[in-house]
């Protein structure tokens, strides 16, 4: 995502610098270095199921906290 941000929206500059979402009317502020988990989790509405008890998470990131605390 990361990527595609700089070749193709001109996405550049400090990773902490506060930047805005363009996506639709979403005009939210948030790190540059976040922009891609937001697009990912609130445009795209990607998922992830944990292995042990199905539940859905949001992101990669949180399924794999929650996998290493998840007891089933």
């Amino acid at each position: 995502m990361g990527e595609h941000l700089r070749e193709f929206h001109g996405f550049t500059g400090n990773e902490k610098d506060i930047v805005r979402c363009y996506w639709g009317h979403c005009d939210k502020q948030l790190q540059r270095m976040n922009m891609g988990r937001h697009i990912v989790s609130t445009h795209l509405r990607e998922t992830t199921t944990c292995p042990r008890c199905n539940k859905t998470l949001s992101r990669p990131d949180v399924a794999s906290r929650h996998e290493k605390q998840c007891g089933k």
